[in-house]
């Protein structure tokens, strides 16, 4: 199953002038449209009811949906709990290409996407898009051996994001070392995995899935949650 960045490392910048876009390619329509999600992004009080989703797809050929269909918004008021849905239409579709300064910022910023306008303003501080016409979601237990398969994953990706993470911040000392990467890893020293929350979901062709968020402590300024994402994962594990 993809690893679905859900675009909470989206950033203001997305929408910024330094994204060159392009026409819409029109790829051919695919059942991976079905997996697609998007995050929406706030616009200026000059055009609230006008709001722009923003998805990452390096190759161009999944979007989550074209002009005219139906897009399903899920509301996060306070950014970290879902409390309501709304339906939607897309009513423009472009292709966007990064600049490179925004590797500079984070590996995974630097990938092309999508641009979607929305008929619908979110009514909330985050919200996320998916294809179709759904309902709130069921919450249901992950499957039994998700987490223990996800484990390695998420430790091979944090140990990454550590590297960069000490590269940039450079520290002088082997004290300033350790208390760095204990700001980091945590008193667990796994990087927050062992209070990741998951939930399981039934997905495409009836299947069981997981789906969990991360959140790792590398801000350069003062150490606060920087880089996130949200993992889909199938019942062994696997993304």
């Amino acid at each position: 199953m993809r690893h679905l960045l859900l675009a909470t490392m989206l950033g203001p910048v997305l929408v910024g002038a330094q994204a060159r876009v392009r026409p819409d390619p029109k790829p051919p329509r695919t059942p991976e449209w079905l997996l697609a999600g998007a995050q929406v992004k706030q616009r200026p009080a000059a055009s609230p009811r006008t709001p722009i989703a923003a998805q990452f797809d390096s190759l161009g050929l999944s979007p989550l949906g074209e002009r005219g269909d139906t897009v399903t918004l899920y509301l996060f008021p306070d950014q970290a709990n879902l409390t309501a849905r709304r339906h939607a239409v897309i009513t423009a579709r472009q292709r966007f290409f990064p600049p490179t300064s925004w590797r500079a910022a984070c590996d995974e910023l630097a990938h092309p996407g999508w641009f979607f306008s929305l008929s619908a303003p979110p009514t909330s501080a985050f919200a996320i898009v998916v294809a179709g016409k759904r309902e709130m979601p069921v919450v249901r237990p992950a499957p039994p051996l998700a987490r223990a398969g996800a484990e390695f994953a998420f430790r091979m990706w944090a140990d990454s994001a550590w590297i960069r993470y000490e590269q940039r911040m450079q520290p002088r000392t082997d004290r300033e070392r350790a208390s760095l990467y204990y700001s980091f890893h945590g008193e667990a020293a796994d990087a927050g995995w062992s209070k990741v929350r998951m939930f399981g979901f039934r997905g495409p062709r009836g299947h069981d899935y997981a789906a969990f968020s991360v959140w790792l402590r590398d801000d350069s300024r003062d150490g606060t949650p920087n880089t996130t994402a949200t993992w889909i994962i199938d019942a062994w594990g696997r993304l």
